[in-house]
């Protein structure tokens, strides 16, 4: 019973850290992969997959997403869903965007790459 307990606990943590942008949902596979913790950043060599975090403005109007990627072989995008599912930057590949944001909303920021080998780095301001 206790060991329930402290699953539902963890998964509950987990969810929590999810949801206020702490941490990202990692669906992919590598032959290597190195990333900042926030992980705006990474280097990678062989990946197929997508990152999704949570990415919450503290001040509404607009905002700029810098998009810098160094794709040796394969394909690496960015996508941007507004708090209703709507994309706000749709399977993105060029380096800068001008988003439209709410102060406080939950918007979900996906990293895609296929095949992938090289770097990206995204800065929100």
């Amino acid at each position: 019973m206790v060991s329930i307990i402290v699953i539902a606990a963890a998964f509950a943590a987990v969810c929590l850290l999810y949801n206020f942008g702490f941490i990202a949902y990692q669906q992919k596979r590598a032959l290597l992969f190195t990333a900042s913790m926030n992980g705006l950043r990474a280097k990678f060599s062989g990946c197929t997959g997508k990152i999704t975090r949570i990415v919450r403005f503290r001040k509404s109007g607009n905002h700029t997403l810098r998009f810098q990627k160094s794709a040796e072989k394969g394909a690496i995008a960015v996508s941007l869903f507004d708090p209703h599912g709507n994309a706000l930057i749709s399977e993105g590949e060029e380096e800068i965007y001008s988003i439209p944001a709410e102060a406080g909303k939950r918007y979900k920021l996906r990293i895609v790459m296929e095949k992938a080998t090289g770097s990206y780095s995204i800065e929100i301001e």
